[in-house]
């Protein structure tokens, strides 16, 4: 047993030191050599022996039952047991607004007849192939789809058929389904859409590079917020109101006045009388808060300074209408909110 360290000399505690460190390493080397690393690496149910073991089985247990990714990602295969399978990750299925529900597309197989004239199809070809798929597919779905559509340049060239199959009964899955068991049918796929970037008419669109950056003004392309790309998905909700609160905004402004917001209640009202009960009177555009210079609030939040206007404008200027510019929203509604006074 050793001493507390006050009753021992420098010299003694040293010594004592060094002993405790190589006992440690005794220990340890004990552990892992002279009782064998744990079983349970080839067999996790394996269990751990020895006194030591036991004080370090969370740890080595921990590290034996450890798996490489690949080993995770793999299942037994039910029809040959101990042959690993690896998982198969499924593509996402097509989203429904992605295609059109009642239309598919299909190549066609092309017919032992037509063979013979080669690759390519002549227009007497292309025309006794119509007329053999058009019947085929009337058979097929009784009546309930149709060729819509035959692709007459790409069925030449490629030499076999390409059509377009609708139905005002059936959904584009129901056909596929059933196009995909047919022996006529060499491909068949949804009629994907496929969209150009959403971008407005405006005529100073371009000169705004924070919305849609293409290296205008000596700029940075692609240095903006990706607006076009965002358009493409939402253009706005006239049901989102946005309060600007600053130097009041100029509601008649053509720019802004159809996204500008109302309180019905009070713009319907009686004059003078707060009908909606919020403490304001006709407060029918917004309110000013500021007092302008006479020092009254009223329910005039007219800008007369323009600051809060170019802000309204980055928000919601009305998108798409020919006219000015764009806003981040085209559809949206401004409440205008007058809390600055030109003098500060």
């Amino acid at each position: 047993m050793s001493l507390p360290r006050c009753f021992t000399t420098p010299a003694q505690w040293k010594k004592q030191k060094t002993l405790r460190k190589k006992l440690w390493i005794f220990l340890l080397a004990l552990a892992f050599f002279g009782f064998g690393y744990p079983a349970s690496a080839q067999s996790p149910q394996a269990k751990l022996k020895g006194p030591i073991n036991n004080l370090l089985a969370p740890l080595l247990r921990s590290h034996s039952v450890q798996k490489t990714k690949a080993e995770r990602l793999k299942i037994q295969n039910p029809q040959s047991p101990g042959i690993p399978t690896v998982l198969n990750i499924r593509r996402p299925s097509a989203k429904p607004h992605n295609y059109d529900p009642h239309t598919v597309l299909v190549e066609f197989a092309t017919s032992p007849s037509a063979e013979m004239f080669g690759k390519s199809l002549s227009s007497e070809d292309l025309k006794s192939e119509t007329e053999r798929i058009t019947q085929h597919i009337q058979n097929l779905f009784m009546g309930e789809a149709v060729v819509s559509k035959v692709y007459k340049n790409l069925s030449q060239v490629k030499g076999t058929l390409f059509a377009l199959i609708k139905s005002d009964t059936l959904t584009a899955q129901e056909m596929m389904k059933r196009l995909k068991g047919d022996p006529m049918v060499k491909a068949v796929s949804y009629n994907f859409k496929r969209h150009l970037l959403n971008t407005p008419n405006d005529p100073y669109f371009p000169e705004q590079w924070g919305l849609n950056n293409t290296g205008q003004e000596n700029g940075t392309p692609d240095a903006d917020v990706d607006a076009p790309e965002a358009w493409d998905i939402s253009t706005g909700d006239n049901s989102a109101v946005v309060a600007v609160v600053d130097t009041g905004v100029d509601y008649t402004h053509e720019d802004l006045a159809a996204n500008m917001w109302t309180n019905d209640a009070e713009c319907n009202g009686t004059p003078g009388t707060d009908d909606d009960g919020n403490g304001y009177v006709d407060d029918c555009l917004g309110y000013d808060f500021a007092a302008d210079n006479d020092g009254n609030n009223n329910n005039n939040p007219m800008d007369i300074w323009g600051h809060g206007t170019h802000v309204a404008g980055i928000i919601g200027a009305v998108g798409n209408n020919s006219l000015g510019v764009t806003g981040v929203n085209w559809h949206t509604k401004i409440m205008a909110v007058k809390v600055v006074r030109p003098n500060g």
